[in-house]
Formats: C-alpha cells, sequence, structure tokens
C-alpha cells in the first residue's frame, strides 16, 4: 500500500498535532565517541555538548557515520526536548562504521579496514589480507606471503640456493650419478618442510 504526501504529512501531524518538529542546521564543533558537540546556526546556543550520532548510544550493532569537524549538520530533538538532541543529516563525514553481528567495516579517508572472525582485510596504499599468523600484502606491484614460520620469498631463495649447490653422489669421476648427496638431500627435506608450513 502506497500513501500520497498529503497522505503522509497528514499521519505525521496526526502523531503530533499540537508539536512542530524540530529540526535545526548546526556546524560540528567536535567528537566525542558516538556523540558530538555543535553550534546551533541563527541561535545563541554554542558548544552544545552531547548531540548523539545514533539512537542508541549502548547498541553494539549498526551504521555509525562520524561528521567531519567544521561540517555542516542537521540536528533534531527527540519528542522536541533539548535533552535529547541527535545528528539526522551530515554533509560530510570523517569515517564510517558499519557493524552487524562478528563483522566490522571501518572506512575513513586514509583506508578500508574490514574484519570477520579472524580474518582482516586492509586497503590503504598497500593491501593487506590476514588470517591468523598468515598475511598476504599488495605493494608497489609486489606481492608478500608470508606466516609466524616462513615466507614465500624465503622458500624461493632457499630453492634457488639449493639449485645453485646441488651435488650428487658419483661411483668414480665421469661415472653416472648415483644418488643425490646427503647435505643436497637434506636442504631438499627442509626446503619441501617449509613449502608444506606455508602453502597448501
Amino acid at each position: 500500500m502506497s500513501f500520497s504526501d498529503a497522505e503522509i504529512r497528514e499521519s505525521i501531524r496526526n502523531l503530533a498535532p499540537d508539536v512542530p518538529i524540530q529540526v535545526w542546521p548546526a556546524i560540528v564543533k567536535s567528537i566525542q565517541g558516538t556523540n558530538c558537540t555543535v553550534d546551533i546556526l541563527g541561535t545563541d546556543l554554542e558548544d552544545v555538548t552531547d548531540v548523539n550520532l545514533r539512537a542508541d548510544d549502548e547498541a553494539t550493532e549498526g551504521v555509525l557515520l562520524i561528521p567531519r569537524v567544521g561540517s555542516f549538520v542537521y540536528v533534531g530533538a527527540v519528542n522536541n526536548s533539548v535533552d535529547s538532541l541527535y545528528v539526522c543529516m551530515v554533509s560530510e563525514v570523517d569515517s564510517v562504521q558499519v557493524k552487524m553481528g562478528n563483522t566490522v567495516v571501518t572506512v575513513d579517508q586514509d583506508q578500508v579496514h574490514a574484519v570477520r572472525d579472524s580474518c582482516e582485510l586492509l586497503l590503504s596504499t598497500l593491501a593487506t589480507l590476514k588470517q591468523g599468523q598468515t598475511e598476504v600484502t599488495l605493494d608497489s606491484g609486489k606481492v608478500s606471503i608470508k606466516n609466524a614460520g616462513v615466507s614465500l620469498k624465503d622458500v624461493f631463495s632457499d630453492l634457488i640456493s639449493l639449485l645453485q649447490n646441488f651435488q650428487v653422489v658419483c661411483a668414480t669421476a665421469g661415472a653416472p650419478s648415483a644418488s643425490v648427496f646427503p647435505a643436497t638431500l637434506a636442504l631438499i627435506t627442509s626446503l619441501n618442510a617449509k613449502i608444506n608450513q606455508l602453502l597448501q
């Protein structure tokens, strides 16, 4: 069922027939957690504190818009009480936080940060994906893959070193090789353990 503009306005008037809804333009002076301090324009109300940025200060989920200090906002009053002021519209934001269950996404001027359970994504001048001790980073056209014990670069460095110094056992000079030299075999075994530690 849809309503016309006139029907919506009439319904709002019926909700509070004797009291107009009060909304004032304001300038943000400072931010304090989920509240802000504002100067209400066109009035002598300056440094008005405890203006709510969200409907419930105790809420653990939802969207939180942090307006930029010095920016223009609209401030409303719950039941037209100046003791219950809230920001109802913003013109500029410094950051946005969205929290739903165990997922938190924060966006500000410098980065995007998303966390869900043990996974974490950070986008700034570089991109980093973390899960537990494992981390993948993209930076300046290069990639880094590592965990608490080893990095992919270490694995490849060890492989290059192994190939450069590869040794085999020969029965006599010029005879075919009989087996891999024991020290070389130990290096191959160690390299395989590192690969298994890092890659799935």
